[in-house]
Order: structure tokens, then sequence, then C-alpha cells
């Protein structure tokens, strides 16, 4: 369901708790976009930093573990 106030958006969202009730929370729609995108850019850099790691023991030295080596 969506909800208008005071000029923003809002997203409701049933939660079910432990004991099987439900609960309501609203959540904002900017906050959530700005929350994936910090989490994308986070994931984004980890992947980018072992990348060049990975690249530069692949050429380190030949070994039967690369598939760069002449053996």
């Amino acid at each position: 369901m969506r909800h208008v106030k005071n000029g923003k958006r809002f997203l409701s969202l049933v939660q079910k708790d432990g004991d099987g009730s439900e609960s309501w929370f609203v959540r904002n729609w900017r906050e959530q976009a700005i929350m994936k995108t910090r989490i994308a850019a986070r994931a984004t850099a980890l992947v980018l930093s072992f990348a060049w790691i990975s690249s530069a023991m692949a050429y380190d030295s030949p070994s039967r573990y690369t598939s760069f080596s002449p053996y």
C-alpha cells in the first residue's frame, strides 16, 4: 500500500512477528533508495578490490594453480 504524508511517498509493509501477529511499519522510498545505492556501491568496491588482487596473483609466478603457466 502506498501512502502520501506531508508530500512524501511512503510504503506500508506488513511484518509478521514471531507469535504470528502482524504489525505495520512505514518506509520512506527515498531512504530505501539511498540504502540500496550504498549497499550496491560497497559491494562493487569489494568485488573490484579482489579483481586486481586475483589478476596480480595469476601473473606473479607460474604454478600448477594458474591457467597461465607454461607447464
